[in-house]
């Protein structure tokens, strides 16, 4: 038995040391200089780790390619980090087209991770307000096209959408696609068309666009096909769903999504029709 009692305080003993060694200041070190472990932002930072990423292209680098296979927590953790080393080095480095190309793959994968969350306040605020103002047009012109509507339809910057326009014709005449991004954005923010010409428009991207999955991702998209479906229950009592996709639409919807937003019957010869309201 008193061998028993003093294996056990053994085990107690060595419990206790356990604690008192993921509380030591050797494993608080060992926090501080992991840049995926270590919360703080650089500005609250000044650690090993921090400084060896800032100093070294290589190592940002290796980092950021160790990001692509952590978890979303972490991934999203260790791009704010390396964009604010980004900003706090820029202005030395942005001679350097290495750098620069470094800059834009970690802000590509801070798009391509927002994007994927739908947030798109992230998207504007973090990501395509640096890309356009800070890296070359010849590495970001989709990003800045899509800038055009992020600024109409996410942040409601008109002045700064024409800007934008403007700046990308560098003082010629706007392009097709600039034209058709900035009536896409008047329509949004004044309504001076119908919906349907937002949608026609849309369906004239390259649907494996960056800016066709911008939209087709965002809230604008959603309301968008709200107001749509207002204009049309204002005009009719009742519609085809095929009609309805194609002429107000432009194919841009689904039938799955129509009969999941509207109350519908199905006639004698088989097809399906909206039934709204009828308006006293």
């Amino acid at each position: 038995m008193k061998f028993e009692d003093e294996e056990s305080k053994e085990l107690q003993k060595q419990r206790l040391e356990r604690r008192r060694q993921k509380f030591s200041e050797e494993a608080r070190d060992n926090i501080l200089n992991s840049p995926l472990r270590d919360e703080a932002l650089l500005s609250k930072s000044t650690n090993a780790g921090i400084e060896s990423l800032v100093a070294s292209q290589d190592l940002r680098e290796k980092f950021l390619c160790q990001l692509k296979h952590k978890n979303a927590d972490q991934r999203e953790h260790g791009l704010r980090k390396l964009r604010e080393i980004i900003v706090s080095i820029y202005d030395q480095n942005k001679s350097d087209r290495s750098f620069v190309e470094q800059a834009y793959e970690v802000y590509k994968m801070s798009y391509d991770f927002y994007l994927q969350k739908r947030d798109f306040n992230k998207v504007a605020n973090l990501v395509l307000s640096f890309m356009v103002t800070h890296l070359p047009l010849d590495m970001t012109v989709e990003y800045a096209e899509i800038n055009i509507i992020s600024l109409s339809h996410v942040t409601r910057d008109m002045d700064m959408c024409i800007r934008s326009v403007r700046d990308m014709a560098h003082g010629s005449t706007p392009s097709e696609l600039l034209n058709s991004l900035l009536e896409m954005s008047v329509i949004y923010m004044y309504q001076t068309s119908s919906p349907r010409r937002w949608f026609k428009i849309l369906s004239a991207f390259d649907t494996e666009s960056p800016i066709y999955s911008y939209v087709t991702r965002s809230k604008a998209f959603m309301e968008m096909r709200r107001r749509n479906f207002e204009q049309i229950a204002k005009c009719y009592n009742q519609i085809p769903v095929g009609f309805l996709i194609d002429r107000w639409f432009s194919n841009m919807i689904t039938a799955d999504e129509v009969r999941s937003l509207h109350d519908f019957v199905t006639t004698p010869n088989g097809a399906e029709v909206i039934v709204f309201k009828k308006r006293r």
